[in-house]
């Protein structure tokens, strides 16, 4: 079983045929409502900073603060940012699944920084990182270090961070690409007609449209999808988007989308991907 595009669904996936095996249990899924959760006139992607509690307060509230304070003064105002064409990366949480194992070698995040660092200054791009919003909630202790920032500051003049504390609706309807490892801002780029840079074993298994440019290891070719992807409409991307998420939705095993906040709780998605697993296992018996 693999992650597909929806968090309350997987993939059934065949490993020697490298194909997707067919649901044949036709249960209706409530497409259109997960698609306008993503459109950008709907949802609410306010990322500012949320509090998340954790005891002791004394050790982690210095620590959660000395990084917010040296985060926020290591950001570039949003004016200059929008004085050049930029590509955003959205910085994953780690340690997580999303990276490891799915990221390869990417599960070190620097390394796919390089690559857009270098694709960038070829195009004469700004490359913006903003950091995940688990790891800037104040009195927890999923803080990075400054090291962190100024390692990624590091790889280049044109690496930039985003003002963490700003909503990122915005700075997405202004970049020309969203990038990431195989996050799911996925969903929020292509949803919304903007063309997107993967780097590992991303949910959208089966994807066959130009708008996804997944990095090989051919720096080469990685320029030359990402200027047919800068080609594209926006009503070209969003329409094989919706494409792909229809057969995904047929193709895929699970419950029903529920809702954002409500996928986002650690029981619910547990429920749903075992729901997944166990309508995978009872297809089978239903062939046998």
């Amino acid at each position: 079983m693999r992650v597909s595009p929806f968090v309350s669904r997987l993939f059934a996936y065949d490993d020697l045929k490298k194909t997707i095996i067919e649901n044949k249990n036709k249960d209706a899924f409530a497409l259109e409502k997960f698609i306008k959760s993503r459109e950008f006139n709907s949802a609410n992607h306010d990322e500012m900073s949320r509090v998340s509690i954790n005891f002791p307060l004394n050790i982690s509230l210095y620590h959660n603060l000395r990084y917010h304070k040296y985060l926020f003064k290591s950001s570039t105002p949003r004016d200059q940012i929008f004085k050049s064409d930029f590509i955003i990366f959205f910085l994953h949480y780690q340690p997580e699944s999303t990276t490891l194992p799915d990221g390869g070698v990417f599960v070190s995040q620097f390394e796919a920084l390089k690559v857009l660092s270098k694709l960038c200054e070829s195009l004469n791009f700004k490359l913006v990182v903003r950091d995940h919003p688990a790891t800037v909630r104040f009195f927890n202790k999923n803080w990075r270090s400054k090291y962190f920032v100024d390692k990624i500051k590091n790889i280049g003049k044109n690496v930039v961070f985003d003002d963490y504390r700003k909503s990122n609706v915005e700075i997405l309807k202004k970049c020309k690409a969203v990038a990431t490892i195989t996050g799911t801002v996925i969903n929020e780029g292509l949803v919304n007609g903007i063309p997107v840079i993967t780097f590992g074993d991303h949910p959208f298994h089966g994807w066959r449209g130009k708008s996804i440019v997944q990095f090989k290891g051919s720096f080469d070719r990685l320029i030359s999808s990402f200027k047919i992807a800068l080609q594209l409409k926006k009503d070209e991307i969003i329409k094989e988007t919706k494409n792909y998420l229809s057969f995904a939705s047929k193709k895929s095993f699970g419950g029903d989308f529920l809702g954002i906040e409500k996928d986002s709780q650690i029981s619910i998605l547990w429920f749903n991907r075992h729901k997944a697993f166990k309508d995978y296992i009872n297809s089978i018996d239903n062939e046998n």
